[in-house]
């Protein structure tokens, strides 16, 4: 797959600068690559998103640079494009066509590759381009309907860059060469999820990294197709940015070095700043946000545009999800500038896949959970009896209030009921006009005695007073402070996971995890309430303990 990447990126690349220029010398270099590419035995059929990149990178080149390539370079192409690519799929005894009719990131990037390919060999053979493309159109329904209602994607941030980088990919592709994309833009959420992304990103410019995902923002040239289409440019404001601030030494996809980088050229629309942002102008979007879909999620912040605002982060959803952790209920926390609760984000799968774990599984059973960035041990879950959470069962919100009303303070409510052996378990957090943070957990037990334990993750020093039931946070010049309001007694413990767990885990530098264990009787309803107090709250004077309600919000 990286090697597909590579190549599509640079031929990507190359087409551009020989279009844009008339420099004929990069013509001449992607025609060698291209020769290349479709000299290759195959494209890693096996694997079909390999095959799918190739087939883009081949289409793009054949297309983009025609009058370059000679009639036998473009033979050569297109019988590339046709064997290596579009007859397979019509083949029923091929083993790995499960994609065909999928609705994860697989879909968008195989049907966008495969449409590509169909355009570029439709003058050589129009039944089989029009035969592929209007598969395409149909299964590619699918996965755009995952979107709704409000454009989270079910897969996490990061996949989101990914899948919808080649959905709009395949929309560009067909209302360029066919006139319409057939309402595939126009599914509900579809475009709302530009906004989505501007929301899972904190103060810090980091991700709300559940699922697969890390903290870094990778580069994202797909929102200028976003903000040409919206007709709203501060939806690219970030990308612009980030390529101004690129050179040709840079390296690393978090300084903007992308393969689809070269399509900006082509999505942006002419209202789109060449340069620079105003980095003063809020984004058009509440502060406290619901995401509703396959994988809810909950956002809240005290501010946009302010680096040391509040911000937290809350995820629904299933483990069972494609992509998905054992993290329903694990939320991100900043204030201050630091990120004080965090995820330790995915895990290279290349160390995992040669470890031999079923990392694909999302079974109960599964090696999946035994990882620890994955499981459930590295996530800001409750944990009951130590046991893992139920791989099939999902979270899902029962209350939300974007605005303070009457006492309450802007809050979500999860229900994760569903995720463990419990008769029921719920999760509330509630963003304070003083930019504190509640969390508030209950639960009753079943018909067995149990351990409850808290978890929270994080690269801050951690000093622990008992006497007070206080955890006091301290990183980068700031502080902040964890108290248990609720109950009275408790026991608390630290430890530092920096080193690996198992053989197969990523160490994890600098990271602790404090625990908050209490225990409960059998059928016996428990809570649990903690405030998350910022530094620079405390220095501003006597904080007053909120008042608890007398029981969790009900479902609406």
């Amino acid at each position: 797959l990286v090697s597909a990447r590579v190549f599509q990126g640079a031929i990507i690349d190359l087409a551009t600068v020989a279009r844009v220029e008339g420099d004929a010398r990069y013509a001449a270099r992607a025609r060698e690559e291209l020769l290349a590419v479709a000299a290759l035995p195959d494209w890693g059929p096996h694997h079909f998103l390999d095959n799918a990149e190739y087939a883009l990178g081949v289409s793009l080149g054949l297309d983009w640079l025609h009058d370059s390539l000679s009639p036998a370079d473009r033979d050569k192409l297109e019988t590339a494009l046709m064997e290596r690519c579009i007859k397979l799929t019509f083949d029923r005894e091929h083993p790995s066509l499960w994609w065909l009719t999928a609705s994860n990131n697989w879909a968008p990037v195989c049907h966008a590759g495969l449409t590509a390919a169909a355009l570029a060999i439709a003058d050589r053979d129009p039944a089989l381009a029009a035969r592929t493309i209007a598969r395409a159109v149909e299964k590619q329904a699918a996965p755009n309907a995952t979107y709704a209602p409000d454009g989270v994607y079910p897969e996490g941030p990061m996949y989101w860059g990914y899948g919808t980088s080649f959905a709009v990919i395949l929309i560009s592709l067909l209302d360029h060469a066919l006139g319409t994309d057939y309402g595939l833009a126009a599914a509900p959420g579809f475009l709302a999820s530009a906004d989505y992304m501007t929301q899972v990103i904190g103060p810090s410019g980091r991700f709300f990294n559940y699922s697969d995902a890390r903290e870094a923002v990778p580069a994202l040239p797909v929102l200028h197709w976003f903000a040409a289409r919206r007709g709203q440019p501060g939806i690219a404001a970030s990308e612009v940015d980030r390529l101004a601030g690129s050179s040709p030494s840079t390296e690393g996809a978090e300084r903007g070095i992308h393969r689809l980088n070269g399509l900006a050229l082509w999505w942006r629309g002419t209202d789109i700043p060449v340069r620079g942002s105003d980095k003063s102008a809020a984004p058009n979007l509440p502060l406290n946000w619901l995401g509703r879909g396959e994988t809810p999620v909950a956002v809240f912040r005290s501010a946009w545009q302010d680096p040391r605002a509040t911000f937290v982060g809350l995820k629904g959803g299933s483990p069972a999800s494609v992509h998905s952790h054992m993290d329903a209920g694990s939320f991100v926390l900043e204030s201050d500038g630091v990120r004080w609760a965090v995820d330790p984000g995915m895990q290279d799968y290349t160390s995992l896949e040669a470890a031999g774990l079923t990392l694909w599984s999302g079974r109960q059973e599964s090696d999946r959970w035994t990882i620890f960035r994955l499981g459930p041990e590295g996530h800001n879950i409750l944990r009951f009896n130590a046991a893992p959470q139920l791989a099939k069962g999902s979270a899902h919100f029962t209350a939300f209030s974007a605005d303070a009303r009457g006492a309450a303070a802007p809050h979500a409510v999860l229900d994760l009921t569903p995720l463990y052996a419990a008769a029921s378990v719920q999760r509330k957090v509630s963003l304070l006009p003083d930019r504190r943070v509640l969390l508030d957990d209950t639960w009753t037990a079943g018909p067995a005695p149990l351990t409850v334990t808290w978890q929270w993750l994080t690269r801050a020093e951690v000093k622990v007073n008992a006497a007070d039931r206080s955890i006091l946070l301290s990183q980068a010049g700031e502080t902040l402070r964890l108290r248990v309001l609720s109950p009275g007694k408790v026991r608390i413990d630290t430890r530092d996971v920096s080193a690996p767990f198992r053989a197969f885990d990523e160490a994890n530098p600098g990271l602790s995890r404090v625990r908050i264990h209490l225990d409960g009787a059998a059928g016996a309803p428990g809570r649990l309430v903690v405030i998350a107090e910022p530094g620079s709250v405390i220095a501003s004077g006597d904080l007053p303990d909120p008042a608890l309600d007398p029981a969790p919000d009900a479902a609406p």
